[in-house]
């Protein structure tokens, strides 16, 4: 994506360009990097990751993505940004979603503090987007909170679904 925002100061007719990618990938491991080394602190740049990516979706033109990750020490006080995000992705018929909200400190957080997916009500309250996407192949959640519940919700729900992925789950 930054090579594509780059590309689009060389020519005017390019100017726009870069808000028709269909692959947005706001993978911020190497902050998340910079901040384990303790270079950087994640109070200053979360506010930060999620104004860029606020932004980005704000520009976004595309009536279709391929693939939609979000890679960032994100928690439950994000809700309201990741869950437009995830109704962003799914109302554009996103392929391959990824949602790892790995942390960036030593310490663990506590099973409530991780975005949580505790129920289907929660999948129903998003958006109508989520219950019409037939497009979604590939799903991962990285340190995100899911039940069996939501599990069995994608797996019925989503007929060309081929991969379901689940990593650093703390609810069962």
């Amino acid at each position: 994506m930054k090579e594509a925002a780059r590309t689009s100061l060389f020519s005017k007719r390019w100017r726009y360009m870069w808000t028709h990618i269909t692959r947005l990938n706001f993978d911020a491991s190497h902050i998340i990097d910079a901040i384990l080394l303790g270079d950087k602190e994640v109070a200053t740049e979360r506010p930060l990751y999620l104004s860029w990516v606020n932004q980005v979706l704000k520009s976004h033109n595309d009536s279709i993505i391929d693939e939609f990750k979000v890679q960032f020490d994100l928690d439950e006080t994000c809700r309201f940004d990741i869950d437009n995000w995830l109704n962003f992705a799914m109302e554009k018929r996103v392929r391959n979603l990824a949602l790892d909200l790995t942390e960036s400190t030593e310490c663990t957080r506590e099973e409530d503090e991780n975005y949580n997916f505790s129920d289907t009500n929660h999948l129903h309250s998003l958006s109508i987007g989520f219950s019409n996407c037939n497009s979604l192949t590939n799903l991962l959640f990285s340190h995100v909170n899911v039940t069996g519940q939501v599990l069995q919700y994608f797996l019925i729900n989503y007929p060309f679904l081929e991969q379901l992925s689940v990593e650093e789950s703390e609810v069962s």
